[in-house]
């Protein structure tokens, strides 16, 4: 088996809710690296958002707070105050809480959590109650008031709590301070016996612990008894515990601000200090009384940090803080190294105004994942990758309850097939699936964290297909490795970019760029370049893309760096050498809006020291040299906007390896760029240069629907269904006598069969002859029936009213005619599966008609008829009822709100049926023909809004002039084709429409084929689940939605009749068709839900299904007498065959009750279904093409 991969940058749609701000929050990890958020909600409540693999948001959020209300006899518990500390490595953590509930406050504990990911923090998480009974300030009353709580779980001290309290309740000055063990006798709370005053509302507490201390203890900073002091104190005295500990005051660098805690694999703490200046540390050896902190990073990027987190994890130690503009920067430097200032990395600033935020460093990557509540924005997760060191950055979503929620993003949408040798699709078989990196991923709608080591297996869904969204705010992609699970299957590299890198490619000079063109969701097209853009910048930019793309070129296909690690920490001023110039880009801000780019192979004037193309052996040790930074840090700070300064962006090899260098906010940093990721981060700055933004990019190199093409398909198809059931049911008066006079001429019409030319062509040639680029692969041709499939169990279905009374003997009546043949019907089941199916690959359609003749012959003959007139006594007693039937409206997430905003109307059934297959069709029709199936013109306006079949029919009939030549297979030679041309070939309106109709009708049947193959998987899931014998669980949405499907698959037999109107099996296909669409229209009304239709109709369709197969039969017959039968011709044959044959197994393998025969049928509709549409895309190609 081998894997067909297309991909394409554009937008996604989850149907959930994005995580509002609130109040404080913090951050752990589970196990696997994925978060788990604790916030106060604006109502009171403590949330745990975790995120949760297998999940349908990516996250989800508990409430852990509310549930406490049970211990107060139902009264309301409102969270006031909580802490959570993780033991970075163990992973175990505590949560402490404070609650408040009729005018008291308590405190609950929950120690020694685990953080595997499936029991953290669920609902069930344990709390205990610690009632307050310490001495000290109040203490004869449990009625306390909490002013906050600190949590510290550390590799030495164990699980510590402490709390302080209002000296006195009510009272908002000075604090009392307890260390609380749980289940400890005789006392819980223990009263913190150092005698300062700490004034409320201006101190700040971290817990850590000295090297040389057997217990844990506090750092307090702020105004303390009046003035501003940083004391260290013990929690309590370790060698007289009825004494107080002895304090420790460190000396405070001028201007300090914040101070965070980070504690090392021994339990012992570094504590940071933020200041002017810079930052500083005191090290668990240099905090005795009096201690001065050691400098370790120095420069306005970290002064005055308002908010500081630490973190030391394995063999880094991590600094993040708020700047006092509100930049949030980091530094790291090796653990233990923390005192040495030559050890800290270069700090870099992510981002402009952050409000607060909080992260962790991944146990096992060592990777930073943020949560930053950026000013007016919502909550945005951040995560660095462990392999390429670019960022991404994400809402969090959240399920909605709301039908009408939805949430776009950007994404790379990857559509794997599994195909055999054949090319078909393989559904139901495993792929696994790992990715270079760790990389968030919805695979098929359901949330996974994708890494390099822990594949993961998925199923092909009934098409034979896996679809992979992957988040993204860049040109840049996680590649994956992909392989199917059955023996001898090859893995193969799937890079999600690799198509938008290539339309890069294509860029090598300043005319290329000047020449592409990009359109909008409305198909109004625009230079992708700002019409501001002079020659000289159109040329410079083109040329830093050219270089930038052939950098690329080199470097590892997956996306990995190129083999060249980056050190820990080396600045250039460690280079003995700057390496070789390659280029430069420099630009110019001047006083214009719009910044002049000037593109350079020469090395920069050194006359300019604050550039970096000026980087010279004399000036690598200057002052402005910043250091080696990950590559995506450096350009994560390209992109801040807060960032000013920046002059030139040079390239340089050193060493083999490329480097990026430039300046940024008066420093000189620079990365490697040996990764691909690095190199479109640096194609998109060059871009931005040129004010080319990335929404222009995704209309460029990825895919934007053009939604008026579509919206206009979706009008015509429309109409044309509408106004074919109201002629079919105008005509039900008369339509008996033709029954009668079809089945009189269908016996000749069998004998024929076994003397029709057989060219050769055999089902398998024919499908491996598939051109996987038709577009029948594509994501975006799935788009809309995957969001139907994800979100049909969300959708609502309006009632629908029909009269039933009066119709029980003629449902009986029917029930009891195809109960006699079911014998006869499985028989032939089989027959079709053994010697037709099993068999497809070496059969030609013209055997396959042969065997039929003697499979289905006696049942066509004898009973077909009788089936067809008393299903048309039911129809006529319901006819009135079905016109507006399918106008029921439904309310389905996404889609709904698109076509609400596309066409400002609500949605029914019809309309949503008809505008995803819409979607696929007009999508593979551009592709095919160049343009859209029905142009923004009058005669489309004609299609879209006539009022009576016959208009469409008028509109679309070609008439006399519309013969095009077409070239023909001779029958004596079955490989030569030659082209036989009419007496007259002049075009007609008739001639365009009807081949434009020609043409969508075939794609349109292929796109009913992908939706009536999701919506048989899950009414055969539903079924398994439910129990056998049966359909009865299925929910309405599905059943809707599966019925009108099969209405509309009606399309191409609609259009086919445009033709040729007065031949048999045109009379025969139109007369069963509309009698079969306004059968199927009954399965929409409460008839369907009686017991004798249940029990007959998969035997009714598979009649409907049998006497569709003569007509296109005798098309060949009647084609190949006359010599003009063509290759399509047998193609579309061979399609319309195994349609019928599909549309016989479906229904019967749903009203079995042998699990193993069931799904020996199943198996065998699957590739029916499968065969059909891809026939159905070979056929079209092949009408195009004059084949």
């Amino acid at each position: 088996m081998k894997v067909n991969a297309r991909s394409e940058w554009m937008k996604a749609q989850k149907h959930a809710d994005v995580m509002a701000p609130g109040g404080h929050f913090e951050v752990i990890q589970t196990h696997d690296e994925t978060s788990i958020f604790f916030s106060l909600g604006t109502d009171g409540v403590l949330y745990a958002t975790k995120e949760v693999q297998t999940s349908t948001a990516g996250f989800t959020r508990e409430d852990l707070s509310s549930g406490l209300s049970s211990r107060f006899n139902g009264k309301v518990v409102t969270a006031k105050a909580f802490s959570v500390s993780q033991n970075a490595f163990t992973g175990k953590w505590d949560l402490l809480l404070a609650a408040t509930c009729d005018g008291s406050d308590h405190l609950f504990v929950s120690q020694g959590n685990s953080y595997d990911t499936s029991t953290a923090a669920t609902p069930g998480i344990a709390w205990s109650v610690i009632p307050f009974d310490g001495d000290g300030a109040d203490s004869a009353s449990t009625n306390i008031q909490i002013a906050d709580v600190f949590a510290l779980n550390s590799a030495k001290a164990g699980s510590i709590c402490v709390v302080d309290i209002w000296r006195s309740a009510g009272s908002n000055n000075s604090l009392d301070r307890y260390y609380v063990i749980s289940g400890h006798s005789p006392q819980q709370w223990n009263q913190h016996l150092l005698a300062i005053d700490l004034d409320a509302g201006s101190v700040s507490t971290v817990l850590g612990q000295r090297s040389s201390d057997s217990i844990p203890g506090l750092y307090t900073f702020g105004m303390i008894d009046g003035q501003s002091e940083l004391i260290y104190a013990p929690i309590y005295n370790f060698f007289r515990p009825s004494n107080p500990p002895s304090p420790a005051r460190l000396a405070l660098p001028a201007g300090t601000t914040s101070m965070s805690a980070a504690s090392d694999r021994s339990g012992h703490t570094n504590l940071f200090v933020s200041h002017v200046g810079g930052l500083s540390v005191f090290p668990p050896s240099g905090q005795r009384d009096g201690a001065t902190p050691v400098p370790c990073l120095a420069g306005p990027l970290v002064s005055g940090a308002t908010q500081l987190q630490s973190y030391t994890v394995e063999s880094t130690t991590s600094v993040w803080g708020r700047n006092a503009q509100g930049g949030l920067f980091y530094a790291t430097c090796p653990a233990g190294n923390e005192a040495q200032q030559s050890s800290w990395s270069t700090p870099a600033l992510l981002l402009p105004l952050v409000e607060a935020f909080a992260f962790y460093n991944g146990i096992s990557t060592n990777s930073h994942t943020l949560f930053a509540h950026i000013s007016g924005q919502d909550i945005r997760e951040l995560d660095q990758d462990p392999v390429t060191s670019m960022w991404r950055e994400r809402k969090i979503m959240l399920p909605s309850t709301d039908i009408n929620d939805m949430v776009e993003f950007d994404s790379y949408t990857t559509r794997l097939e599994v195909l055999d040798s054949n090319s078909i699709p393989q559904p139901n078989v495993g792929i696994s699936l790992t990715s270079i990196s760790p990389v968030p991923v919805f695979v098929d709608e359901v949330y996974y964290v994708l890494n390099p080591s822990n594949p993961i297996t998925f199923k092909t869904d009934g098409n034979g297909s896996v679809t992979i969204v992957q988040q993204t705010d860049s040109l840049a992609a996680v590649c994956y490795m992909v392989a199917p699970t059955a023996p001898n299957s090859l893995a193969v590299l799937v890079d999600p970019s690799a198509t938008a890198v290539q339309k890069l490619n294509s860029i090598q000079s300043g005319d290329d760029l000047a020449a592409v063109r990009i359109a909008d969701s409305d198909g109004v097209t625009r230079p992708l370049l700002p019409s501001s853009t002079n020659a000289d910048d159109r040329n410079a930019a083109a040329q830093a893309i050219k270089q930038f793309c052939d950098i690329g070129k080199g470097l590892d296909a997956n996306g990995t760096p190129s083999g060249k690690s980056v050190p820990a920490v080396k600045s250039l001023a460690a280079s003995p050498q700057p390496g070789t110039h390659v280029f430069s880009v420099h630009v110019d801000n001047g006083t214009s809006s719009t910044p002049s780019l000037a593109f350079s192979t020469r090395e920069a004037s050194a006359a300019k020291p604050n550039t970096v193309g000026v980087v010279s052996k004399e000036s690598i040790g200057g002052d402005l040299v910043g250091g080696l930074v990950k590559v995506g840090d450096f350009f994560k700070m390209l992109a801040n906007a807060a960032l000013s300064g920046l002059h030139t962006l040079s390239v340089r090899i050193i060493d083999g390896v490329h480097h990026v260098f430039a300046t940024i906010g008066g420093v000189v940093y620079h990365a490697l760029l040996d990764c691909i990721s690095a190199v479109v981060h640096a194609v998109e700055w060059v871009f931005r240069q040129v004010k080319v933004l990335l929404a222009d990019l995704i209309s460029w190199l990825g895919f934007i629907f053009g939604w008026k093409d579509i919206v206009r398909t979706h009008s015509v198809v429309k109409n044309l269904i509408k106004q074919y059931v109201r002629k079919s049911i105008n005509e039900i008066g008369t339509v008996e006598a033709k029954i009668s006079d079809a089945f009189d001429g269908l016996e000749k019409k069998l004998n024929a069969w076994t003397d029709v030319t057989d060219p050769g062509l055999t089902i398998g040639s024919m499908a491996a002859a598939r051109d996987l680029n038709d577009g029948g692969s594509s994501p975006q041709s799935h788009w809309g029936i995957n969001h139907a499939r994800s979100q049909m169990n969300n959708a609502k279905v309006e009632d629908h009213n029909s009269v039933v009374g009066g119709l029980e003997t003629v449902l009986h009546d029917m029930e009891a005619l195809v109960t006699d043949e079911i014998d006869d019907i499985k028989n032939m089941i089989t027959q079709i599966r053994t010697q037709i199916v099993e068999a497809y690959s070496g059969l030609t359609p013209i055997q396959i008609v042969k065997r039929l003749l003697g499979i289905i012959g006696d049942l066509l003959l004898k009973s077909a008829k009788n089936v067809i007139v008393k299903s048309l006594d039911i129809i006529r007693a319901l006819a009135d009822s079905l016109v507006n039937v399918l106008d029921a409206p439904i309310t389905i997430p996404i889609l709904s709100r698109f076509y609400k905003e596309l066409t400002g109307a609500d949605l029914s059934i019809l309309d949503l049926v008809v505008l995803i297959l819409s979607i696929p069709g007009t999508i593979m029709y551009k592709i095919a023909v160049g343009s859209a199936p029905f142009p923004d013109d009058e005669d489309t306006a004609k299609l879209a809004n006539a009022t009576d079949f016959q208009i469409i029919q008028d509109i679309a009939n070609p008439g006399p002039h519309g013969a095009i030549a077409m070239p023909m297979i001779m029958p004596t030679h079955p490989q030569k084709v030659v082209v036989r041309v009419q007496a007259d070939t002049r075009p007609s309106l008739g001639a365009k429409v009807y081949r434009a109709f020609a043409i969508f009708g075939r794609f349109f049947g292929v796109v009913t084929t992908w939706l009536g193959q999701i919506v048989q998987d899950a009414k055969w899931a539903i079924k398994q689940v439910k129990g056998f014998p049966g359909v009865d669980g299925t929910p309405t949405p599905w059943k809707v939605v599966g019925t009108v499907n099969s209405i509309v698959g009606v399309v191409p037999t609609i259009i086919n009749a445009f033709n040729r109107s007065g031949a048999w099996e045109v009379i025969m296909t139109d007369t069963i068709a509309g009698l079969g669409l306004l059968r199927t229209l009954i399965g929409l009304t409460p008839v369907a839900d009686t017991d004798p239709w249940k029990k007959s109709d998969p035997y009714v369709s598979v009649f409907f299904q049998l006497t569709q197969i003569p007509p296109p039969v005798g098309n060949i017959i009647e084609g190949s007498i006359k010599g003009t039968a063509i290759a399509s011709d047998y193609v579309g044959l061979a399609a319309s065959l195994f349609g019928r044959f599909t549309g016989i197994l479906n229904p019967v393998s749903m009203a079995l009750d042998d699990l193993e025969v069931e799904l020996v049928i199943v198996a065998a509709a699957n590739i029916t279904c499968l065969l059909q549409g891809l026939l159905m895309i070979s056929n079209a190609g092949m009408v195009i093409a004059g084949k």
